[in-house]
């Protein structure tokens, strides 16, 4: 039996953008996976769900799936913004943990406007998700979350250190999306 293909294992939802925009978009989606995929030879990518909306909309749809995720009682998930969207305008996609060990791509669908930034956008978010797959990564993200939804707080030095390793995972990113590119 053939392996499914990755747009039926992904799902994609938008909230207040254009179909044209979600067909293009998904059109997308496979080629951008798979050039992750076999780059890093390994994991399946499950169970992603891709939420394409308008910027105003992003931080809350992050803080309450990482609060969830992250088991912060419901009354702090919007009482501290998150740092992965709290310039949502500027951002062009950001990868959150979900309940249910699942992962969702949130895209600002008013920065995508061409195709390059389709393509860029999406394979940056899929090393994202390879990162986040990895040992203790997880973990580090909800720490992360609890600690800025000032649910469990971390110690000065334990946050200092948690802000270096997902610096050093952003510069490793950066580094293979500009690898992958001259691939392609």
């Amino acid at each position: 039996m053939p392996p499914p293909s990755l747009s039926s294992r992904m799902t994609i939802q938008r909230i207040g953008v254009s179909r044209r925009l979600q067909r293009t978009v998904t059109d997308r989606v496979p080629p951008a996976a798979r050039l992750v995929q076999n780059h890093f030879g390994r994991r399946p990518l499950n169970g992603v769900h891709l939420v394409l909306a308008k910027p105003a909309v992003l931080p809350q749809l992050a803080a309450e799936a990482q609060g969830a995720a992250a088991g912060v009682p419901k009354k702090l998930w919007h009482a501290h913004p998150l740092s992965i969207t709290r310039r949502p305008s500027d951002l062009y996609g950001a990868v959150v943990i979900a309940p249910k060990g699942g992962l969702q791509i949130l895209l600002n669908a008013k920065r995508l406007r061409r195709a390059g930034e389709i393509d860029a956008t999406l394979v940056y978010a899929f090393i994202e998700i390879d990162q986040l797959i990895r040992r203790g990564a997880l973990e580090r993200r909800i720490a992360l979350v609890r600690h800025e939804m000032h649910h469990h707080r971390l110690r000065r030095g334990d946050y200092d250190q948690l802000l270096q390793q997902i610096r050093a995972e952003e510069d490793e990113a950066e580094q293979l999306l500009k690898q992958l590119a001259t691939r392609n």
